[in-house]
């Protein structure tokens, strides 16, 4: 680890994950940062500001970009100058580099810190109940740390709770920081209302190889000290109490129609190692439904558009085909060779 000392306050300071997974399994490069000091980036306390960069020929490409934030930022132009940095870091020190910069009003770089990513990190990995910071499984009873604001007096009120944290506990709490890195050794699974992916609670449980989910306010509620909780992230549910949210929430064996049609990119037959897709394949099996599937271009079927999807049918009666296209090419899972339009 190579440390840097901070001699100016940042105007802007962020974290880099020169290489992460998008949901097509492609190669970017991650930059969010925050105005004004890290540690709100770190802390999950403010939403940052994302830039995705791909990854053409083992260099990191600033010609064209993804772009997220909480509001309209007045310039990017920094990246033109941090960006050749990170690509000396990977270069040179680390192939997948996890780096702390910041850049000072004169418009100067600074690297304060860096690290070899621990984890594979995959974007997107969400649904309408919680955020995947960190994957796993785990099960065990929730220990609660309760919202403690900053101020006079606060690490003595939260204090009692890191210390009598239990061994093998699942904590939830509505952020974490280095104070809570005792219990956090002691956790199997890390539960937090705030953060992403670059905040501490997210990176902690990715270097102890635990799961962490962001939730909303429908988990939270279920949320108390002593629950029975489990965690999948791997099939996107979260157990309490035996009460299921996330993928399995509304099962698939609720679905009452005779044929149903599900779009997707088509990298999601490789993502999470090809459980995703084994577990989609196999719900909807296990609700009745024989599945057909393929990748279709857009443009080869009349639409304006060139644009690759995987298309699933599924049908509890008869078999269907697709309409055959001049234009249809057949690629990903070797499986679909066998599949018949």
């Amino acid at each position: 680890m190579r440390i840097f000392l901070r001699s100016k306050l940042p105007v802007i300071a962020g974290v880099c994950f020169s290489n992460v997974y998008n949901e097509c399994g492609d190669q970017e490069c991650l930059i969010s940062f925050v105005k004004g000091l890290g540690e709100q980036l770190v802390g999950g306390t403010t939403k940052s500001f994302d830039i995705y960069m791909p990854w053409r020929d083992g260099k990191i490409t600033t010609d064209s970009f993804r772009f997220n934030g909480p509001d309209k930022l007045e310039y990017l132009d920094f990246i033109y100058s941090l960006v050749p940095q990170i690509q000396k870091i990977c270069d040179k020190v680390y192939d997948f580099a996890d780096v702390e910069w910041a850049i000072d009003a004169d418009g100067k770089v600074w690297i304060l810190q860096v690290r070899p990513i621990t984890k594979n990190i995959l974007l997107g990995q969400h649904n309408f109940s919680f955020s995947i910071l960190s994957a796993g499984k785990a099960s065990g009873k929730a220990s609660v740390i309760p919202q403690v604001a900053y101020g006079e007096g606060w690490l003595e009120r939260v204090k009692p709770y890191i210390d009598n944290f239990p061994m093998g506990g699942i904590m939830a709490t509505e952020w974490t920081d280095t104070y809570f890195l005792p219990a956090m050794s002691k956790a199997v699974a890390i539960i937090v209302r705030t953060g992403s992916l670059m905040s501490h609670s997210a990176i902690i449980s990715r270097e102890k190889n635990i799961p962490c989910v962001l939730v909303g306010e429908k988990i939270w509620n279920e949320i108390v000290d002593g629950a029975d909780v489990e965690i999948d992230t791997y099939a996107q549910v979260i157990k309490i109490n035996g009460k299921a949210f996330g993928t399995n929430e509304y099962g698939v064996k609720d679905l009452l129609s005779d044929l149903y049609l599900f779009e997707n990119v088509y990298g999601i037959t490789g993502a999470q190692s090809g459980k995703a897709w084994e577990l989609i394949r196999n719900e909807f099996s296990e609700a009745g439904y024989r599945i057909h599937f393929r990748i279709l271009n857009t443009a080869d079927y009349g639409v304006p558009q060139f644009r690759e999807r995987m298309i699933i049918v599924g049908v509890k009666k008869g078999i269907y085909r697709f309409q055959k296209s001049d234009e249809a090419r057949r690629f990903g899972c070797p499986e679909m060779q066998n599949q018949r339009f």
